[in-house]
This record gives C-alpha cells, structure tokens and sequence, in this order.
C-alpha cells in the first residue's frame, strides 16, 4: 500500500503503531501486504516519524540514504538529498548501498546525504527553527527562556515569563495551527503557571 499527501498534510498511523505525518507532495510505500507489515518502508518527500519502539528496526530507504531506528522522533527531507533530523531516540543513517559509511545521530542532531556513497555530513541544529517546516514547535528539555522567545518569533507575539520560570525545561510537541493562547495555556497547565493576556495582546507566564 502507499500513503501520498496531495495538497495537505496528511497524518498517517502504521500498523505498530508509528505516527507520521506527511507534508503535501510526500509518499509512503510499504513493501509487504496488509497484516504483514515488517517496519520497512520506501520514502520521497518530507515527513515527520514518531516511530514505536520494536525489537525490530523500522528501516526507511530514500533515494540516497538508508535511515534505520528503534524507536525515536524525527524529520525526513529528501530534496537534494538526504536529511534527517534527530528530535529523541538514535538513529543510524547510511548512504544507499554503502550500510559500512553508516553514522549515529543523537538528539538535536542533523545528518545528511547528498549523494549516494558518500559518508554523511552531521551537524547540531536548533530543532524547531530546522523543524518548522513540519508546522511543529518541538522542545525538548528547552528552557522557558528560550521556548517563549521561539514562540515570539513564530507568532510576532510579545511574552514574558517571570523570573522563576526561566530556566524551567519544557518537553513538548505543539501544532502551530492551535495558535499561541492555546499553546501557553497547554505550557502553563504543565508548569503549574499562570497566564495572563494582557488587553494590548501580550501574555504573560508567571509562577
């Protein structure tokens, strides 16, 4: 079977129970037939896998590259190339037909194939600016300081945390489309915060 996002994104859930959300124009074939399904897949396009953890590797072949993981969170892009972009977990990535030049990416890590044969080029990257393209806002163990300054920038947003707050982590994965008020209500509830929007549309966490 093959899975296609046409002009959406389209949320797709294995039989594992791996979620992944496809960006329009991206596909999805599984090699085996219904009930049979082995976590290997073939990938063009951009996507982005929350793999089940399993005893067996889910195993996604590109046109250049051989991703291979656990269970773990991350973005595939496969213009120009190979990316893949580490959120949690490991992953091992290899160019196609050379599983020897294989790589182990750790979180907030990206590795990247240009051609096939060729060793990857790996690099730490700020996982919701390289992300942002999934239409999440991913932290992991971020700082307040530093989520609310994302969350400022994607929505042209004015927020201040109090000082108590900002040095507290915060794990998480938000869709943009709920827009900033639900996010910080969703972030406070989990901080044990409060937020307050202010009449000129700023908001405000404190604890």
């Amino acid at each position: 079977p093959t899975f296609a996002a046409v002009d959406s994104w389209k949320n797709v859930t294995l039989e594992d129970g791996t979620q992944i959300r496809l960006a329009p124009g991206a596909a999805l074939d599984l090699l085996t037939p219904p009930g049979a399904f082995d976590r290997q897949v073939l990938f063009t396009g951009e996507a982005y896998f929350d793999v089940t953890s399993g005893v067996d590797p889910f195993v996604i072949t590109s046109e250049d590259a051989v991703t291979t993981v656990l269970g773990t969170s991350f973005g595939v892009r496969t213009q120009e190339g190979t990316e893949v972009t580490l959120v949690s977990g490991r992953v091992s990535l290899a160019p196609a037909g050379s599983p020897s030049q294989a790589v182990i990416l750790l979180p907030g890590q990206q590795g990247r194939i240009t051609e096939p044969g060729i060793q990857p080029l790996v690099k730490d990257v700020e996982l919701v600016r390289e992300l942002s393209w999934t239409g999440l806002l991913i932290f992991r163990e971020t700082p307040m300081s530093d989520v609310v300054k994302q969350l400022a920038d994607t929505f042209e947003a004015v927020i201040t945390v109090s000082d108590s707050l900002k040095d507290a982590p915060l794990t998480g994965t938000f869709e943009a489309d709920r827009g900033c008020r639900s996010i910080l209500e969703i972030m406070a509830s989990a901080l044990g915060a409060e937020l307050i929007e202010n009449e000129d549309g700023s908001f405000e966490l404190s604890r």
